[in-house]
């Protein structure tokens, strides 16, 4: 299987070796200050079940706001 990195196809080709679901867990916080260098927002964390942080989606630092 062929996959693609980046945006449509103009992205990296990688060729994907394995794929596998698998079971996290998903927190949901609120952070920020409330300023307009740091809103408040949801901010998400995707956690191994032995509590380590796998990904955070942060939409502030997503868009270079924090």
């Amino acid at each position: 299987m062929h996959y693609y990195v980046g945006v449509g196809n103009k992205g990296s080709e990688v060729n994907i070796v394995r794929a596998k679901i698998v079971k996290l867990i998903r927190t949901e916080t609120s952070e920020g200050k409330g300023t307009e260098k740091d809103p408040v927002r949801i901010v998400v964390r995707y956690w191994d079940k032995k509590g380590k942080m796998i990904f955070k989606e942060d939409p502030a630092r997503d868009k270079g706001e924090t």
